[in-house]
């Protein structure tokens, strides 16, 4: 089984376990749909191109909370992998400009057959400038983010669900052909 298989299995074994502390195993496995009258005015999040697309990939920062807290708070992050592959930080700037860093970001990858059910759950996604945009997730994916946050630290985690534009064609098989680099 792969990192990736364990993690989420661990997550779903947590979701089903009959009772944590004093929380129902029904208030642990509530996620906010996409249409809930509090993401009313939250505007869908729309992907910025990748910088380089041959070495480029986004990240997912799965801000902390707690089990209780249904909304999935999150960023997109974008790295870039190094001749030695390995992802480093690139900071994009309001002004269009582009920072390559030598900070390393280690992160848990997270490919899954997602289920046949529609995206009706949100993800709440967090712009470099605090603005909060709102992202389809199927229930299974929504459960699993829920789950694998952390209560006091985020985690970084590549999710093929979430950081593949999956509108754009072009960035999809691309990472398609990078997903043995990116899930090793």
């Amino acid at each position: 089984m792969v990192e990736s298989q364990r993690i989420v299995t661990a997550a779903v074994n947590r979701a089903a376990a009959p009772v944590q502390g004093s929380m129902m195993r029904e208030e642990r496995s509530r996620v906010v749909k996409y249409t809930d009258p509090s993401l009313d005015r939250v505007r869908p999040y729309k992907y910025d191109e990748l910088t380089d697309m041959k070495r480029g990939i986004r990240l997912l920062r799965l801000l902390a909370s707690g089990l209780e807290n249904p909304i999935l708070d999150c960023e997109l992050l974008e790295a870039e992998f190094d001749s030695e592959y390995i992802p480093k930080k690139v900071i994009r700037f309001p002004d269009s400009t582009i920072k390559r860093t030598d900070e390393v970001i280690e992160y848990q990858a997270l490919s899954w057959r997602w289920g046949t059910d529609d995206a009706d759950y949100a993800v709440r996604i967090r712009s470099p400038d605090g603005e909060q945009f709102k992202m389809k997730a199927k229930k299974e994916l929504a459960l699993a983010l829920k789950h694998l946050r952390r209560p006091y630290k985020d985690r970084i985690i590549w999710s093929d669900a979430i950081c593949i534009d999956q509108e754009n064609h072009l960035e999809r098989n691309h990472q398609v052909q990078m997903m043995a680099m990116i899930c090793r």
